[in-house]
């Protein structure tokens, strides 16, 4: 009983030497080349581009010359932002993964068929929001008014 204040010390003094090695883990996963490929993908001006078309009214025209100065412009304006989501995906992947899940995303992306999954995960998401948009659309345009008496209150 009198080694339990020595053991709850240890404990605490522990705490943070794993929540740095926790961070670094997290820092060298977020780093990872396929990772980083991954958030260039995402802030690809024809990703970016596609996102906000999506969203449109189907009936919009938008033409290929509107389409890819729009998605140069976001990329611009975006990448400004790309500093901020990598210190947010290194301290939410601290907080979110243990040291040993860390090390396995970081073996995995590491790996031959991580590095292809982490490749083709954009393309899967903007084919995907692509398609769900029209519905997207539909609910905020039928949930709208309801919203709006929520805030109201």
């Amino acid at each position: 009983m009198k080694l339990f204040p020595l053991a709850v010390a240890f404990a605490v003094m522990a705490f943070p030497a794993a929540s740095q090695d926790n961070r670094a883990l997290a820092q060298r996963y977020v780093e990872l080349p396929t990772v980083q490929k991954m958030m260039d993908d995402l802030f690809a001006p024809e990703a970016l581009a596609g996102g906000v078309l999506a969203q449109l009214p189907p009936d919009m025209q938008v033409s290929q010359d509107q389409a890819t100065r729009l998605g140069e412009t976001m990329a611009k304006s975006m990448a400004s932002l790309r500093p901020r989501m990598v210190e947010l995906m290194i301290t939410g992947s601290a907080a979110t993964f243990s040291a040993a899940e860390l090390e396995a995303l970081i073996a995995f992306y590491q790996s031959e068929h991580g590095a292809e999954i982490m490749a083709k995960m954009p393309v899967l998401m903007q084919s995907t929001m692509q398609q769900m948009a029209p519905n997207i659309q539909a609910l905020q345009m039928e949930l709208g008014p309801q919203i709006e008496a929520i805030l109201r209150e």
